[in-house]
C-alpha cells in the first residue's frame, strides 16, 4: 500500500486495487481490471506505480478534484468543498519475466526488481526502459535509490549481495558480499552505505569504494528495515525496544524501550516522519518523537 495526503492506495492478491480516504474511513474506488496479484504499490505525489506477480509494471494517476457543496438549509451560502479522487491509468509495460519484488521512485525514474535477478530502470512519464541491470545471483530483495539529483542506486537480494549503480550510465561501480542471507534493507548517507540482513546484521561501509567499517549485531529482531535520524545515527528494532546506532563509531547509543523487558513483543515496522519515528508494538502504535528532527529541518 502506498498513501499520499489522505488518500491511500491498496493492492490486493487477487489483483484488485482499492482508493480509501483515511479520514473517513470510505471507499473511493476499486479497480478490478486485473485479476494478477499485487505486490508493490509506491506512491510519489500524484502519481502511483503498481507491480503484479506476473512482471506488469502500472502507472496511474491520483486525480483529485474538487467540487463545490450546494448548500443546505440553514447553513449559509454553502462555501464548503466535497473532495474526490480516482485513480487514472497512464500506461503499462511487461517490466519482468517473473514477480516484481521491489520498487523504487527518484528523479523521475522507476527502479524495480524481480525474481528474474534483474533490475530495471525505467523513465516514470513515458514507462521506457532506460537500462537492465545485470549483477545479482538471486531475487532482488532491497532497493535504494538516493535523492532527487543524485545518480546512485543500491540493491540486495536474496544471496546476500549488494550492487551499487551508477543510474546515468547503467554500470555497475562494485558489488559486496555483505550478508549471509536475504538483503533486507538498504540506506545511503554522504559518507555510508548501510545493509541490513537476515543473518542479523548491520553492516557499515565506505561509501565510495565499499570498504567494511562495522558490523553491529541485530539478534532476535524481526523487523525487516532501519531508518536515518541523521547523517550518522541510525535506529534499528531489536525485540521489543528501538537502538540508536553511531555510524561513525559503530556502536548503541541510546537504547529506547517501549514497555516491560518481559513482554514478549516483537517490533515488525518501523517508519519516520518529520520529526517522530512509528513503529508497531503489539495491537499499538508507538510514535516516538526526536525533535532535534524539526530542528534540523527548520
Amino acid at each position: 500500500m502506498g498513501s499520499y495526503g489522505p488518500w491511500l492506495v491498496v493492492g490486493c492478491e487477487a489483483g484488485r486495487l482499492e482508493l480509501w480516504h483515511m479520514l473517513t474511513a470510505r471507499l473511493c474506488g476499486t479497480y478490478t481490471d486485473n485479476t494478477e496479484g499485487v505486490t508493490t504499490v509506491t506512491v510519489s505525489g500524484h502519481r502511483v506505480i503498481v507491480s503484479r506477480v506476473n512482471g506488469m509494471l502500472e502507472c496511474w494517476h491520483l486525480e483529485i478534484t474538487s467540487d463545490r457543496k450546494p448548500p443546505e438549509r440553514g447553513e449559509g451560502d454553502g462555501s464548503g468543498n466535497e473532495v474526490s479522487a480516482k485513480l487514472v491509468w497512464v500506461n503499462g509495460v511487461r517490466a519482468h519475466t517473473q514477480p516484481i519484488s521491489v520498487v523504487c521512485m527518484g528523479g523521475g525514474q522507476v527502479v524495480t526488481g524481480s525474481l528474474d535477478r534483474l533490475l530495471k530502470v525505467f523513465r516514470c512519464d513515458t514507462a521506457m526502459c532506460v537500462y537492465t541491470l545485470h549483477g545479482h545471483s538471486g531475487g532482488i530483495s532491497a532497493i535504494h535509490v538516493e535523492a532527487p539529483g543524485a545518480s546512485m542506486a543500491v540493491s540486495g537480494c536474496q544471496e546476500g549481495v549488494v550492487c551499487v549503480w551508477d543510474l546515468m550510465t547503467g554500470t555497475c561501480a562494485y558489488s559486496l558480499t555483505a550478508h549471509r542471507g536475504v538483503v533486507l534493507a538498504l540506506r545511503t548517507t554522504s559518507l555510508y552505505l548501510l545493509s541490513l540482513g537476515s543473518d542479523s546484521r548491520l553492516r557499515i561501509w565506505e561509501k565510495t569504494q565499499g570498504h567494511l567499517l562495522h558490523t553491529l549485531y541485530q539478534a532476535n529482531s524481526l523487523c525487516r528495515n532501519m531508518e536515518l535520524l541523521s547523517e550518522n545515527i541510525v535506529i534499528t528494532a531489536k525485540e521489543d525496544h528501538l537502538v540508536l546506532w553511531d555510524m561513525n563509531h559503530g556502536e548503541a547509543i541510546q537504547v529506547i524501550m517501549l514497555g516491560p523487558s518481559d513482554s514478549g513483543i516483537s517490533i515488525h515496522q518501523l517508519h519516520r516522519t518529520a520529526d517522530a519515528v512509528l513503529c508497531d508494538y503489539g495491537y499499538e502504535l508507538c510514535v516516538v518523537y526526536f525533535p532535534a528532527l524539526s530542528t534540523k529541518v527548520d
